[in-house]
């Protein structure tokens, strides 16, 4: 495959499932390629036209997101199969840590705030 890429599997199927109700659902999913790069596993997804090509187009983005976790890879390559063009598409993620990191500053904040007030209102 172009741009470094190393093809590990084409059609590449996946069992996966979600979670409704408390029951869960389980489908298989393809995918057109599975790929590698410095050590890095991609999905690589083929499209044509226009619409789903445009990653404001929620039918596509939202299957670029269920690939990207499904198959555990790094992100998706959505490949233009019309132009030849491939872009790398990550998706942003709140990892544990930063959330951890958040509400390590609520509380501080709190604190900071309860502290202020009962310096000032408390009674000397």
């Amino acid at each position: 495959m172009a741009a470094g890429y190393s093809i590990l599997g084409y059609q590449v199927r996946q069992d996966w499932s979600v979670w409704a109700d408390d029951e869960e659902v389980r489908f298989g999913l393809v995918a057109d390629y599975l790929v590698e790069r410095q050590g890095q596993r991609w999905i690589a997804e083929v499209k044509t036209g226009t619409r789903p090509l445009d990653l404001r187009y929620g039918p596509t983005r939202r299957q670029l997101l269920e690939y990207r976790h499904a198959f555990g890879a790094v992100g998706v390559l959505l490949v233009d199969a019309e132009a030849g063009r491939v872009r790398r598409v990550q998706f942003r993620e709140t990892t544990r840590a930063q959330r951890g990191s958040i509400g390590v500053l609520y509380w501080l904040a709190l604190g900071l705030l309860l502290g202020v007030a009962l310096g000032r209102y408390w009674p000397r």
